[in-house]
């Protein structure tokens, strides 16, 4: 059985939704703008977790997180984070989703985020792989990626 790949991409300029009525437009615009807050959400709060109490790196700017307990972060059953970050703004987080959900990873890195998170589709996880960049025309492109090995 061979691998499956499927996705979309859509390139918009923040601030500027697409009409409704362009359904596929719409649903990739805001997934990308979701994306984005999500990232700016956790870079947050790994900013504001910088020596304090689970990060195990005590140098200025450099916070490295395991099992940081982080509510709701990046999906809405997260419960902990494990990650680092580095004072330019590289991001790694690995994001625990209860029991019941495989974990997410999120890396921000230069001008683009990557999420990787499990969907359950037909009875297994289908990995869905999203990628957010930002275009040095002050656009973005947001790209959504599923991937199937088990045809």
């Amino acid at each position: 059985m061979k691998p499956i790949n499927f996705g979309d991409s859509y390139t918009y300029t923040p601030g500027q939704a697409p009409p409704q009525q362009d359904w596929n437009a719409s649903t990739l615009y805001q997934r990308g703008e979701a994306m984005h807050d999500t990232a700016a959400r956790t870079a947050d709060f790994f900013r504001s977790s910088d020596n304090g109490e689970f990060d195990v790196d005590p140098r200025e700017g450099y916070v490295r997180l395991r099992n940081a307990p982080a509510p709701e972060l990046v999906e809405r059953y997260t419960t902990t984070v494990t990650g680092f970050q580095t004072p330019d703004g590289e991001l790694s987080v690995t994001a625990e989703n209860g029991e019941w959900k495989s974990p997410t990873t999120l890396v921000m890195h230069n001008n683009e985020i990557m999420m990787d998170r499990p969907v359950y589709v037909n009875d297994r996880y289908l990995s869905t792989i999203e990628n957010l960049k930002d275009n040095a025309d002050g656009t973005r492109t947001f790209d959504l990626n599923y991937y199937n090995s088990f045809n």
